[in-house]
């Protein structure tokens, strides 16, 4: 699905939600039908008379774990939801021969967890089957297995290889999200369904680039059969450090790059048909939307003019972003855009409020303040629960600039308490190399005293403020 610059959704705020509280997960029993026990092993009974793992009482077991085939007489087909859930001493575990489904949950949080046996007989593992089992080094997936779950393998930090059989059909997104050892993904020749090359999980065909592993080191280049990268492919791949984008991709998914903290420059070739990228932004092809700002940049970021809209989550996960200036032109802003940024604490808009603004713009980015300027109109105290204040800047014209005897030359700046400034020089205005002095913050009295001593070692230099930047 491409990417939109404005959804009235907040599906990423929730996943995010969910998967941060995945340890919140209980170990209930399904409540379907009666209920049987036998030893430390809850079951219930399928419409076949065939048992069903619904719950493992003895969370504290610490030696590996043979799950019976059989329970009350009758065959264990599939380990039911939360069956297992937060056994956190688990070391390994045999699922039996006969066994068909692992549910949702069933052995999350099972984080001494080493050794995973699964038989030929299973089908499918669901969702958050095996999620938060930080200790598991082994690949749990026999020829038989055809649908992977969503985050069913989430957070198995000691994960660092993974072979998908050519039984798989079907892999829901984030199945292997925030494994952050996992560095390469293989699939068997005759998977009619997947493909990998150079460690990364594709369509058969490879034109649609389905999973980066998270531990995927350095730069990567997509192939050129490539034309669609899905939703999240890159998610959670924290070690990788620049992407290049080629004239054939045509589609780039929702929350492509999110969580990539590394992540400092996003390339794409002048040919493509329907993107750009300027100092390592992600855009539209005319640069009128800001699809995705790399997470893994450092400080402050002028939007370029002619900019307007700012897409979904287009900044969010930014965690080393620390002041944003949008230009008057962006007049729309995506949900989530600046959300979960926790270092972003100044927002400057050029222009007039944004007439079309999304949900949780700044969700869990606690302490930006937004300002606007000297004669913008749209704004009040707050803008999408954050606080706002005037920007007004100006040089002190009742106190003068001067030089002091040792040739340090100096100047004052009045403006609003609090208000962020950065100071920048030039030697030439020929050349435009403005290098950073300060940045700084107005005074409880509303002015700021600046003294450049190294201006004495130099024939000419000159100065300017700006919003961080």
């Amino acid at each position: 699905m491409k990417k939109q610059p404005l959804h009235t959704t907040s599906a990423t705020r929730v996943r995010a939600f969910a998967l941060a509280h995945l340890a919140l997960l209980l170990p209930l029993a399904s409540l379907a039908g009666d209920h049987y026990t036998e030893g430390n092993y809850t079951y219930y009974l399928d419409d076949n008379n065939n048992a069903v793992v619904s719950y493992y009482s003895d969370k504290s077991v610490s030696t590996a774990l043979d799950i019976p085939d059989t329970l009350g007489g009758y065959s264990v087909i599939a380990i039911g939801n939360n069956a297992f859930a937060s056994c956190t001493n688990l070391p390994a575990v045999t699922i039996p021969n006969g066994v068909r489904n692992i549910g949702r949950n069933a052995f999350g949080l099972c984080s001494s967890l080493t050794t995973v046996t699964i038989p030929n007989t299973v089908t499918n593992i669901g969702e958050y089957a095996f999620t938060l089992c930080s200790s598991l080094t082994n690949t749990p997936l026999p020829e038989g297995v055809a649908a992977i779950g969503r985050c069913a393998f989430a957070r198995c930090l000691s994960l660092s290889s993974v072979h998908i059989p050519a039984s798989v059909a079907f892999i829901d997104e984030w199945a292997f999200v925030s494994c952050y050892a996992l560095t390469s993904i293989t699939v068997a020749g005759n998977n009619q369904h997947y493909a990998s090359s150079d460690g990364v999980l594709f369509n058969k065909n490879r034109t649609t680039l389905v999973m980066c592993p998270s531990g995927y080191p350095g730069a990567y280049a997509i192939p050129d059969s490539v034309n669609t990268i899905a939703d999240s492919a890159f998610t959670s791949c924290t070690s990788l450090t620049s992407v290049a984008i080629h004239n054939g991709v045509t589609s780039i998914g929702a929350s492509v790059f999110e969580h990539c903290d590394s992540l400092t420059s996003i390339g794409v070739a002048g040919g493509n048909p329907n993107y750009a990228a300027k100092d390592g932004v992600l855009f539209n092809k005319n640069r009128t939307t800001l699809i995705q700002y790399p997470n893994g940049l450092h400080g402050a970021y002028a939007i370029p003019a002619g900019v307007t809209a700012i897409g979904d989550d287009a900044f969010r996960l930014s965690i080393f972003l620390t002041a944003v200036t949008i230009p008057a032109s962006v007049t729309a802003i995506g949900d989530g855009a600046f959300s979960e940024c926790p270092l972003l604490t100044s927002v400057l808009f050029k222009g007039n409020a944004p007439t079309m603004v999304g949900v949780d713009i700044f969700y869990s980015t606690p302490d930006a303040t937004v300002y606007y300027l000297p004669g913008a109109t749209g704004w009040g105290d707050t803008f999408c629960g954050r606080p706002t204040a005037l920007w007004n800047a100006a040089f002190n014209t009742t106190a003068p600039p001067q030089t002091d005897a040792s040739g340090a030359f100096a100047f004052s700046l009045t403006g609003n308490e609090g208000i962020p400034v950065c100071i920048e020089a030039c030697d030439d205005l020929t050349t435009q190399n403005w290098i950073i002095l300060t940045n700084t913050t107005m005074s409880s009295d509303g002015t700021f005293d600046f003294t450049d001593p190294d201006a004495a070692t130099l024939p000419t230099r000159f100065y300017r403020f700006n919003f961080p930047q």
